[in-house]
């Protein structure tokens, strides 16, 4: 039998916050533990003020008229893949849900195997009249980890290219991987900020996991990984600030860069690789070649640069597997995930 959650309804509030208006809603019915610590995590954020809300302890439903007195709303999934709110037991999702992500406030729903109620094991293609398809931004549903890896399980995730580096490079567990988490693929111009890590010989390595859906009407996050199994409480906080704090002001996109003329060639490589920019204005440039766990191999200051810019790496002395290879303009980077054979 599933354990519930006692409370209703409450508000928290501890510690210095920044002023926005949070709604925390839990749609977990399977591990209470998992949704306490994600509140934990929130109390001792920079977030701590903020509304609560559970979907299978209440006798009354949450409406969008409520939720709009709100500036944010997460829904936490957790764990659960079953009886979950968010879909109201539609694919068309929740009708409240819906009307208050059309008021284009921002919405972040969270949690591992959220697809398995509607879909089981996949895969599924989604399509127009979809929940996943019209406010998550998703083609389809295409795989878990565990279930579609050999019962292996996903040891990290990483970040994209392009995502602001105040998100974590890398995203480690409290176990050694982390079952049930769903890989999709995405449509343009929803965008990719995780994908699936771990050996280069990992089934889903690649795979994204977490994306952001943002036009003139949704600004829609959807992580589908449980934040409360991170490997340690400091490094889920910061999470947490990052991706409220970047949901609620879109901070660190970089405007003097356009991604797309951030190019690294060839990539496999395998004596040295070159990568190449263009900047709209003069700026600093530095770039770091760095493991998937953090290390630091090589980075050079390449001094302020305006226009196109080609730089060539040498690789002789670099072991053969997975890189980030970061550019940094000013205070803010890219990043590109290179393949030294």
């Amino acid at each position: 039998m599933k354990t519930k959650l006692t409370t209703l309804f409450f508000i928290i509030t501890c510690g210095f916050t920044h002023a926005q208006n949070i709604l925390f809603v839990n749609d977990n019915n399977a591990i209470a533990a998992n949704t306490t610590t994600m509140l934990t995590s929130m109390s001792n954020s920079s977030y701590a003020t903020y509304s609560y809300w559970s979907v299978p302890d209440s006798a009354t439903i949450l409406t969008s008229a409520y939720m709009s007195n709100f500036d944010l709303v997460i829904w936490y999934c957790s764990t659960d893949g079953v009886g979950l709110g968010i879909w109201d037991g539609s694919v068309t999702g929740n009708a409240e849900v819906i009307n208050y992500v059309n008021s284009g406030k921002p919405f972040w729903l969270i949690g591992l195997d959220i697809m398995y109620q509607q879909y089981g094991g996949g895969p599924t293609t989604f399509s127009s009249g979809d929940f996943a398809y019209d406010y998550l931004g998703l083609q389809s549903y295409d795989a878990q980890s565990y279930v579609n890896d050999g019962s292996l399980g996903v040891s990290n995730v990483i970040r994209k290219s392009g995502i602001p580096t105040v998100f974590p490079a890398t995203i480690q567990w409290t176990f050694p991987t982390l079952w049930y988490v769903d890989a999709c693929t995405s449509l343009s111009p929803t965008i990719n900020m995780y994908e699936m890590g771990g050996a280069l010989t990992y089934p889903l390595l690649g795979s994204n996991c977490m994306f952001q859906k943002h036009d003139v009407v949704n600004n829609i996050m959807s992580t589908f990984f449980d934040p409360a199994l991170m490997d340690t409480e400091p490094n889920r906080v910061s999470f947490i600030n990052t991706s409220i704090n970047y949901l609620l002001t879109g901070s660190g996109v970089n405007e003097n860069i356009n991604e797309s003329t951030f190019n690294v060639s060839p990539n496999p490589s395998m004596d040295h690789t070159s990568f190449s920019f263009n900047l709209a204005n003069e700026a600093n440039v530095k770039y770091f070649l760095s493991t998937i766990t953090g290390t630091v191999l090589k980075n050079e200051n390449l001094g302020n640069f305006k226009g196109k810019v080609s730089y060539q790496i040498d690789l002789t002395d670099v072991k053969p597997g997975m890189y980030f290879l970061s550019l940094t303009v000013d205070k803010e980077s890219y990043v590109k995930k290179i393949i030294v054979q």
